[in-house]
C-alpha cells in the first residue's frame, strides 16, 4: 500500500498522466468491509447445534431484522442477549451454520485460551445501522460496493483486517492501534477483556 501511494504521489508530483489513465488507488482493507451497529430483538437455541444462538438482529434496514447465528451459548444466555446492541460486520458472504443461513457475523473480542469472550459494544448514542470506524479513517472516501466479501478467498480482506482487531492493554478496543469509534458518538468498548483478539 505504501509502495502505491508512493508512485500515485510521484505521478501527480510530475504532472504527466491524464486524468483516469492510471491504475485506481487500492481500497484500504478495513474500508471494504462494512462494520455495523445492531440491537439483538430475538434469540433462539439453533435446533441442530447445542452451543449456537439463532439471533434477529435489527440493523436498522428497510427489510428488517437480519438472521445471524452466533457460537455463543456457552459464554451468554439468551436473556443476556435480548436488547443487547452488537457490532456486526454485514457485508460478509452468507454462510449456512448447521442448516441456518448466516446474514453476518456478531463481533466479540477473546481471551488466548477463549476461555472468556465478550461483545463488542458501540457507543450508546450510536444509531441503528451506523459503521464503526477507527481513528483518523475516512469511510466515505472509499463507498462500499454490492459485493459480498468471502472471508475465505486468498484475496479476502477479512483475514488481514481480523489480525489487526485488538483490545489493548487498558481495555480500547482497536484497529492496527487506532481505537474503534462511531463517528460523532464515541469510542467501542468490551466489559472487561484486556491484551484480547477480535473476530
Amino acid at each position: 500500500n505504501e509502495k502505491g501511494g508512493e508512485k500515485s504521489a510521484g505521478r501527480n508530483r510530475g504532472g504527466g498522466g491524464r486524468g483516469g489513465a492510471g491504475p485506481k488507488e487500492a481500497v484500504p482493507d478495513y474500508h471494504q468491509l462494512q462494520f455495523l451497529v445492531g440491537k439483538i430483538v430475538d434469540v433462539s437455541p439453533h435446533p441442530d447445534a447445542e452451543k449456537l444462538w439463532v439471533e434477529q438482529i435489527d440493523l436498522g434496514e428497510p427489510t428488517g431484522p437480519r438472521t445471524i447465528v452466533s457460537g455463543l451459548k456457552s459464554y451468554y444466555t439468551a436473556e443476556e442477549l435480548n436488547g443487547r446492541r452488537v457490532v456486526v460486520a454485514a457485508n460478509l458472504k452468507y454462510s449456512k451454520l448447521r442448516g441456518i443461513q448466516s446474514q453476518g457475523m456478531v463481533l466479540c473480542a477473546s481471551n488466548a485460551e477463549h476461555s472468556k469472550v465478550e461483545l463488542l459494544e458501540p457507543p450508546e448514542t450510536a444509531q441503528l445501522g451506523d459503521r464503526v470506524g477507527y481513528e483518523g479513517a475516512d469511510l466515505a472516501a472509499h463507498p462500499l460496493g454490492e459485493a459480498k466479501i468471502n472471508p475465505k478467498a486468498k484475496t479476502s480482506p477479512w483475514p488481514r483486517v481480523q489480525a489487526k482487531l485488538t483490545v489493548d492493554a487498558n481495555g480500547v478496543p482497536m484497529y492496527d492501534s487506532k481505537g474503534l469509534v462511531v463517528e460523532g458518538h464515541g469510542p467501542c468498548s468490551v466489559a472487561s477483556l484486556k491484551d484480547a483478539t477480535i473476530s
